[in-house]
């Protein structure tokens, strides 16, 4: 939009008492304002639609000054999510690495030009305690305006577009674990089971470099690069059993193992939270003094 102004002036005169009055109308410069509702242009993208726990995301904006005009002191900065976390050392402005600078504060860009543009990039990760199921994101950037030339700088604030990253609650894997408890004989003879309670801990998690094998991770989640963690644990059995009239009681603790594709950026997490689930368990005698004990386990990664 632009704003056209002239001024007008009438006015009256003669040359003398005895000649008529004069009326003139005289018009001064034209000026113009070009007035901008948005000097900048502020898109952001995010490159995946689809994501899991641990997934690494990357943001990109791009800052465009149509203003006319240079504008300078430009600060940037993205209000991440609950549950999101910054990737120290991962934003690019026009392609060139800032380190130690986190985009949840101010980041100072300085002036842009007439016409120009910038570039901004970052990584994000996801962790295990976020609760989004869609998660959205936007960037504000504030800068100068001289709104009166009599008055000091006023600062505005633009916000991005609202980019959408859908998070799929579903990193877990079901599988059995079999374990044949030896009773030692001088704990007497098994007549009958009474009671079977086991107590699941895991101990240890450890990610192997491995390329992705399911093929269901790969195509909910597009373009989605894998860890293979290992995990061990432990499983406690507390058995009650009847031998001639009298109940017995005999604990009995054995190791297990086994392995979950988690996406890349658990790198970045010192710890790996996971929860394990004892959905059902099975049991029968084998002999006298041996029982087979199937439970059926759940790893859970995230809320």
């Amino acid at each position: 939009m632009r704003i056209v102004n002239i001024v007008q002036v009438d006015f009256k005169y003669r040359f003398s008492k005895d000649t008529p009055v004069i009326t003139k109308t005289t018009f001064s410069n034209k000026v113009v304002t070009t007035i901008v509702e948005k000097p900048l242009i502020i898109k952001m993208w995010v490159n995946k639609s689809c994501s899991l726990f641990y997934d690494i995301l990357v943001y990109k904006i791009e800052i465009h000054n149509v203003s006319g005009a240079k504008i300078g002191k430009l600060l940037l900065r993205d209000f991440l999510p609950e549950g999101i976390n910054f990737v120290y050392n991962s934003l690019h402005i026009n392609h060139k690495l800032y380190r130690c600078t986190n985009v949840e504060g101010l980041i100072f860009i300085g002036k842009i030009e007439e016409d120009e543009k910038i570039e901004i990039s970052y990584k994000v990760v996801i962790n295990e305690k976020c609760k989004l199921s869609i998660i959205k994101n936007k960037a504000e950037v504030t800068f100068e305006c001289m709104y009166n030339i009599e008055k000091k700088p006023i600062r505005i604030s633009l916000y991005s577009n609202v980019v959408e990253t859908i998070l799929e609650h579903n990193l877990f894997k079901e599988f059995v674990v079999k374990n044949k408890i030896d009773i030692p004989r001088c704990k007497g003879t098994i007549d009958s089971v009474v009671k079977i309670e086991t107590n699941i801990k895991i101990v240890e998690a450890k990610v192997i470099n491995t390329k992705c094998k399911n093929k269901r991770i790969k195509e909910e989640c597009f373009n989605l690069e894998v860890e293979e963690v290992l995990f061990l644990g432990i499983i406690e059995y507390k058995i009650k059993y009847m031998n001639k009239h009298k109940l017995v009681y005999y604990n009995s603790e054995k190791g297990f193992s086994t392995t979950i594709e988690i996406p890349k950026g658990i790198n970045y997490f010192r710890q790996i939270d996971a929860e394990i689930l004892n959905e059902s368990m099975d049991y029968f005698v084998l002999d006298k003094l041996n029982i087979v004990i199937s439970n059926c386990l759940i790893m859970k990664i995230g809320d």
